[in-house]
Order: structure tokens, then C-alpha cells, then sequence
């Protein structure tokens, strides 16, 4: 099983989907956004603010979303004027904007070839973990491992949402002096710099 990590547009995943070479995973539930959250995905996308990847696996030359299918359903439901985002129907937008939201790139995990079982299992932990874990994994992401791919702001506004979101949720091999005899460390959390 090997993992790649891509950058797909808005244009790229709704042809494919429209295709039927990006499918819905048979483990994802139904749609369950309200309206508001819908108001507000669409939103952040045509702001560009930093959000945590779709997960997809890659059998057999088709893609199945294995997370994410509550943000491409918006999506879809938009584009299909299934909503008014910022007073205005996507069949309203002007050909500008109607651009910028296709080519909107959605940061992508592809889980290539996996066995049946390692799907069950990507599922399943995709969907053990709590909101708190899912935002921390988005912004240390973005902050660090992928900062290439984010304008400067972007950056920095993961890097200060990770300092809110602690105490401690990044604490790893990296340790500070702390004075004690013996020569001892401290561990040291990664996110927001303090020793713990």
C-alpha cells in the first residue's frame, strides 16, 4: 500500500466524479450537512483557507472518497444551484468566480491499491478520531509538513490555531533544558513551544 499526496482541482474531482472514475465509498454515510455548514465550506474554498484532506484509495483505476464526502457533495450541490452561498446562485457567479471555484485545489491522501482490509481499516480510523484531533492533524500539516504548498498566511494562521488548540498536543523527541540534576530534559510540545 502505498500513499501519494496530490492536489486536485475543484474541475478535476467533480468530472470524475460526474464519470463515475471518483466514487463514494460504500462506508460513508449519508449527506448530513445543514445548510449553513454547506454556506460555509463553499465559502472558505473561495477564500482558500486550509482544511484537512480527502482521503481517497485508488482500486482498479477508480478513485473511492473515503473522507470527504460531505465537502465534494457540497460542492456538487452548489454548482447545481442546490444553494445561494454569499447571496448569489454558483449559475450567478460571474465567469471569474466561476473560474477561482474550479480551480480551487483540494489537497488529497491517495491510498494506492489497498486490500479490503486495509480499506476497513482506514475507514475506521478515520471515524474514531474526535474533532480536536482531526483540527490539530489539519493545521500541524499545513503549518509544517506541507507549508510549501500554502501562501505565507495560510501558514500562519495554522501555526496560531495549533497554539490555541493546545496545551500539549504535539509533544514529541524534541526536549529543552529544564535545569534539573543529572543533566535532564523536558519534552518540549512541537506546537506551541512550551515545555510540558
Amino acid at each position: 500500500m502505498e500513499i501519494t499526496y496530490e492536489n486536485l482541482s475543484v474541475e478535476f474531482i467533480m468530472s470524475r466524479m460526474d464519470s463515475g472514475n471518483i466514487a463514494i465509498s460504500k462506508h460513508k454515510r449519508e449527506f448530513r450537512w445543514n445548510l449553513e455548514t454547506q454556506q460555509s465550506y463553499i465559502e472558505s474554498l473561495f477564500d482558500n483557507k486550509p482544511m484537512h484532506p480527502i482521503v481517497i484509495t485508488r482500486e482498479n483505476q477508480v478513485m473511492y472518497v473515503q473522507d470527504g464526502k460531505q465537502r465534494l457533495e457540497t460542492i456538487r450541490r452548489y454548482m447545481n444551484d442546490g444553494f445561494v452561498c454569499n447571496d448569489s446562485f454558483y449559475s450567478k457567479l460571474s465567469k471569474y468566480d466561476k473560474l477561482t471555484l474550479h480551480s480551487c485545489m483540494l489537497y488529497c491522501e491517495v491510498v494506492n491499491e489497498p486490500t479490503e482490509e486495509q480499506v476497513d481499516e482506514i475507514y475506521k480510523t478515520l471515524n474514531e478520531r474526535d474533532d480536536k484531533t482531526i483540527k490539530i492533524q489539519k493545521f500541524r500539516r499545513i503549518a509544517y509538513r506541507d507549508s510549501h504548498l500554502y501562501n505565507p498566511e495560510t501558514v500562519e494562521y495554522a501555526k496560531t490555531q495549533l497554539r490555541l488548540l493546545c496545551p500539549h498536543t504535539n509533544v514529541t523527541n524534541h526536549y529543552v533544558e529544564c535545569g534539573l540534576e543529572d543533566g535532564q530534559n523536558i519534552p518540549i510540545c512541537d506546537d506551541c513551544g512550551k515545555g510540558v
